[in-house]
């Protein structure tokens, strides 16, 4: 399977998790950024990931999965796949964005580490 292939194959999924999140990205928009070398595509058979490396003022870098379809389980499987990648590259945190649930079903070493908090401004109360 090509690149392409894969991806377009991961789209539903993909696309699945953004309509949860937000509309904070079309399809054009992930591809662009996979395409400038800014994010990653990470596959599984049953799912995806994209990640982008973030890189502080202070030079520590931090491989950032931001967008994750697909099973649970496939999800897991290429959790440690990105780990050795980002340590090859100098990475030396791996930050995770999702629903706190997610706490129990990640491998061990994986913290809370702060809180976000949203609210609606377009739909929600005043």
């Amino acid at each position: 399977m090509t690149p392409q292939e894969a991806f377009d194959d991961a789209w539903p999924w993909l696309a699945s998790a953004l309509s949860a999140y937000g509309p904070t990205h079309d399809k054009v928009h992930v591809i662009e950024a996979l395409e400038s070398g800014k994010a990653q595509f990470w596959y599984h058979p049953e799912a995806a990931v994209i990640t982008e490396i973030k890189v502080w003022p202070t030079g520590f870098r931090e491989v950032v999965g931001w967008l994750a379809g697909g099973s649970l389980a496939g999800i897991l499987t290429l959790i440690p796949q990105i780990e050795t990648w980002a340590r090859s590259i100098g990475c030396e945190r791996a930050i995770i964005n999702g629903r706190y649930g997610w706490k129990r079903r990640l491998p061990p070493g994986y913290v809370v580490h702060g809180s976000t908090f949203a609210k609606d401004l377009a739909h929600g109360a005043e």
